[in-house]
Parts: structure tokens; C-alpha cells; sequence
């Protein structure tokens, strides 16, 4: 009969650890022959705890095991060890392990190791330096692991994938750290999103939405404002790939993103409070001058309002008589100026101009400077979706095997992996699409020019009135100006423009053989600007 009583620990670090292996099985042995080497006995229903967690610095304190095995410990007196295999199995952590050695020994309970058991009850220096050594060579091995493990996700996270925790609409795929959308959860976060952004909803009509459409949390339970807030501030759903505090980042990650980058950009500002939920548009799709065309007298006499506005007033008879006219009106000094008169002036100057072809290809070769610093972010997005095909390839593959070992239900895995064929085509059309590199600058050339040689028409189906100020800054150096006579002016043109003077270069010299060296000569104008610097 053993003369003391003892209480165990074995412990792995993960669920897949206990799961796979056999090494809480042989810790159990080698602790309960410990036990007999101290001639203590360990209940194998109420002394022994064996599970999965993790001991890492700075959570052992808290470890739920410890502190129920001190608890038991406290109530029954005739506990004398705590065996634990190995001192890195207690935990790996000097600082903390020698806490919870001198908590156990103020209840006269003594820590024990089953690689070392004659060390349990001698307090010479060397078995002090055994046993420091043994949590010394813990947290080093622990050490080691955070950091291989932080290079191996930092690695990943350039890749495109999520080495974290599943986010909220998302689930885990057949590929390791690629995280796919779960339904219905990823529609509903989505559309609120949209919501917020384009509906004026508050954050507690979201909130309201959400429950009312039945979004719950894993557990089942509604989600609450803290979380949302978190949600709507988190950069995953937007495709971005941050992790910590780590410095890398990936801007596109393999995951489908929600949003876009600037809707996540406009949510946190709302969800911060930095501006309001929604912007009122000042565009009036009947006065497209509006705040764009400016008085010329009011600019050169230095008032602090020169824009004109359009506005709409009537002759103040009954509804059914009627008539409304349309002006524009100066900010500054009130006058009126006819609606007609101002479209038709504007359109005079669009008619007189033309586009500049210049005999040395300066504006060819600016476009070109242009375009292969946009090919840096091709090369880039090739990069990433080539990633992605492997990953697509992989799942699919893993799908095969698996139909193979279970082929009752082939039904099922053969939806599942035609799914992932057709998007394993989209992903192989879009690489395609993104390395014909050469073919793609032809045509943004073509398109460049066709736009702006046509801005007469840009001009006006222009919705936006961004887009339109643009424009304006594109062709009219110093603004459009309406002078107290009617006649709307432009101080200077854009370099890459003139008024009508000679004949223009066919439009084909433009898409011969030598466009990828600034194509071939064309007129050549004596206009002085052209020696500023191209766009």
C-alpha cells in the first residue's frame, strides 16, 4: 500500500497532437511509475488530468488545469506530488513555472518529474541546475517554435493566405489557411455593408438588420455592436492580409474579398465617427457647368467667389400657365447668363481644338512610362493568381481522393469539384487576359487617344461631376471663363492640344509597328507650350 497520494499531469499542446499520437498514452505510464518510485498512488479517475493546451509564456497563470489540480490539492491534505513527464510538459516558461512550483509548495505539495524523479526532494546545487536547465531548454524550444512559426505565417500572408483564425462569413477550405465564404452568413455581412454605404443605414439599423435576417454568431447567439464595430473595421474583408503587428501585408489576398478597398476605407471613417454616413451629390445633370465654369471679371478683380451655379426659376403664373427658365448664375457678382449661351460657347472652343500629334512621339512615350509602371502591379496580380491555381488544383485534387475513398457519396464531391473546375478556368482566362502585357498597351493607347479626342462627348455624357472637373483640368489649363460680354474663353490649352491651324496626322499613324518606341512623327506645332513637360 502506497504511503502518500499523488495527482498527475499530461499534457500535448493541440488537439490534432492528442488526436494523432500516442504520447499522452506514454506519458501516463512513465508518471505512474514515478508515482511508485515515491511510493505515492495516483487515482486514475480523480488524480489524473490529461488533455490538450497550450503552455506558452505569459498564459500559465491562468490555466484552467493548474488551478483546478491546486484547488483539489488544497481541499485533500494527503496530496503530497504533483508528476508532471517532463518540465517541458508542465509548462514552458522558467518565470512561471517556478511560480506555480513555490503556489504548490506553500500547500506541501512537491512538483515531481518522472525523466528525474531523485531530483523531487533534493535541494543541492546540482539538482537546482538539473531542474533550471530543464525549463531553460523549455523556453528556448518554445522560443524557437513562435519564432519559425511566425516566419512560416509571414511567409504565407505574402502568398495571399490567412494563417489566423477563421473571420466572421468565412469557413475553412480543402487548402490550408485559404478561407472560403459560408452561407448565409457572408451574403448578409455583405449586403450590410452596402447598406451603410449606400442606403444611410446607422450602425444600429445594420445591427437591427442583421438579427431581424437571422445572422447568428457560431454559438448561435445574435451578434452584438462590439463585434459588428470590429467587423466593419477589419481590412480581410476587403481582400487585405494583416496579421499583429507585422509589417507585412498583402493587398490582395487569395480569399473573395467583400468589399472594395475604398468601401472599407469609408466604412471605418464611419464607424470611427471621422465623417458622415453618406455625402450629398451637388451634381444637377441640367446644368453640367455648374461650379466649373467661372465669371472672368469677378477672378480678375480677386473676389472670393468666381463659380457659377445653374439654378431653374419660372415667371410665377399658375401651374397650368407655367414657363421655367434655366440660367447660370456668378457666385459673385449675381449675374445671369443664359443656360444656351454657355453650353453653345463651350461647344465653339470644343470645335476649334484638336489633338496634337508631335512629330517626336513625346506624348506616345509618356504613356508608355506610364503603362509599364501599372505592368509592375500586372506582373503582381499574375503572381497571385497563379498562387491561386495551385491552390484551386490542390483542392480539387484533395476532392478526387476523397470521392475515391468514398464513393457513396461521388454525387456530392462531384458538384463540389466542378465548381472548382469552372473556377480554376476563370483563374486560367484571367491569367491570360494578364500576360498579354503588349497587346493590352496597344489598346490602352488606342482608347487613350479615342478619349480624348473626343471630349466634346466626353464632356457632356459625363455623369459625374468629378469626372467633369477632370476633364476640364485635362484640356483647359487655367479653367473655363465666361466674360460680362457672354463670350466663354479659355485662358491656355492643354499642351497635347491646339486650335485648328493645319491638317491633322491620320489617326492610324498612331497604331503602326513603332508605338512601342513612341510611335512615328506627326505635325508639328509652333505653339510655345509644348515645351512644358507632357502630363
Amino acid at each position: 500500500m502506497a504511503t502518500y497520494k499523488a495527482i498527475a499531469l499530461c499534457r500535448v499542446s493541440t488537439k490534432k497532437q492528442r488526436l494523432e499520437g500516442s504520447s499522452l498514452e506514454a506519458q501516463e505510464m512513465r508518471v505512474y511509475e514515478c508515482a511508485e518510485y515515491l511510493d505515492s498512488r495516483i487515482d486514475p479517475k480523480n488524480g489524473l488530468w490529461s488533455l490538450d493546451t497550450s503552455s506558452r509564456k505569459g498564459k500559465n497563470i491562468a490555466r484552467k488545469d493548474l488551478n483546478e489540480m491546486f484547488e483539489v490539492c488544497k481541499k485533500d491534505k494527503s496530496i503530497r506530488y504533483i508528476i508532471v513527464d517532463e518540465a517541458d510538459r508542465f509548462m514552458r516558461s522558467i518565470e512561471e513555472a517556478y511560480w506555480w512550483k513555490v503556489q504548490f509548495k506553500t500547500i506541501n505539495v512537491y512538483l515531481a518529474y518522472a525523466n528525474m524523479p531523485e531530483i523531487t526532494h533534493e535541494d543541492n546545487p546540482m539538482s537546482v541546475m538539473r531542474e533550471m536547465m530543464a525549463f531553460f531548454q523549455a523556453e528556448m524550444s518554445n522560443h524557437e517554435r513562435i519564432t519559425k512559426a511566425t516566419e512560416k505565417m509571414q511567409a504565407k500572408i505574402k502568398q495571399g493566405y490567412y494563417p489566423g483564425m477563421v473571420h466572421q462569413g468565412y469557413k475553412k477550405s480543402e487548402v490550408a489557411s485559404l478561407h472560403i465564404p459560408r452561407e448565409p452568413q457572408w451574403s448578409l455581412l455583405q449586403t450590410v455593408m452596402k447598406k451603410i454605404l449606400y442606403e444611410a443605414y446607422s450602425l444600429d439599423d445594420a445591427l437591427l438588420w442583421l438579427t431581424d435576417n437571422g445572422y447568428r454568431l457560431l454559438g448561435g447567439r445574435p451578434i452584438d455592436m462590439h463585434k459588428l464595430k470590429r467587423i466593419l473595421q477589419e481590412p480581410y474583408y476587403a481582400g487585405i492580409i494583416k496579421m499583429s503587428n507585422w509589417d507585412v501585408i498583402c493587398q490582395k489576398g487569395l480569399h473573395q474579398a467583400m468589399i472594395t478597398v475604398d468601401e472599407h476605407n469609408r466604412l471605418v471613417e464611419i464607424v470611427s465617427g471621422r465623417r458622415k454616413k453618406f455625402s450629398v451629390k451637388k451634381y444637377n445633370p441640367l446644368f453640367p457647368a455648374s461650379n466649373i465654369i467661372v465669371c472672368a471679371e469677378c477672378t480678375s478683380e480677386g473676389r472670393r467667389e468666381t463659380h457659377l451655379v445653374g439654378y431653374r426659376h419660372h415667371n410665377g403664373k399658375r401651374p397650368e400657365v407655367r414657363k421655367y427658365y434655366e440660367r447660370y448664375r456668378c457666385r459673385g457678382c449675381i449675374k445671369n447668363s443664359r443656360k444656351e449661351k454657355i453650353h453653345a460657347g463651350i461647344d465653339r472652343i470644343f470645335d476649334n481644338i484638336e489633338l496634337i500629334v508631335d512629330d517626336k512621339g513625346v506624348f506616345l512615350k509618356t504613356m508608355r512610362s506610364a503603362w509599364e509602371a501599372s505592368v509592375e502591379d500586372n506582373i503582381q496580380n499574375v503572381r497571385r493568381l497563379k498562387q491561386k491555381l495551385t491552390a484551386l488544383e490542390q483542392q480539387k485534387d484533395s476532392l478526387v481522393r476523397s470521392m475515391a475513398i468514398n464513393p457513396d457519396l461521388a454525387s456530392d464531391f462531384k458538384t463540389s469539384i466542378t465548381n472548382i473546375k469552372s473556377e480554376i478556368s476563370d483563374v486560367q482566362t484571367q491569367i491570360t487576359a494578364a500576360e498579354d502585357i503588349e497587346s493590352d498597351f496597344n489598346e490602352f493607347v488606342r482608347f487613350s487617344i479615342d478619349y480624348i479626342d473626343h471630349l466634346k462627348d466626353n464632356w457632356w455624357l459625363s455623369e459625374e461631376v468629378d469626372d467633369r472637373i477632370r476633364l476640364k483640368d485635362m484640356l483647359f489649363l487655367d479653367g473655363l471663363q465666361i466674360h460680362r460680354d457672354g463670350k466663354v474663353k479659355t485662358p491656355s490649352l492643354s499642351p497635347i492640344y491646339r486650335y485648328k491651324s493645319s491638317k491633322k496626322a491620320p489617326e492610324s499613324a498612331f497604331f503602326e509597328s513603332g508605338i512601342t518606341n513612341g510611335g512615328p512623327s506627326g505635325t508639328r506645332t509652333q505653339d510655345t507650350r509644348l515645351k512644358r513637360p507632357l502630363l
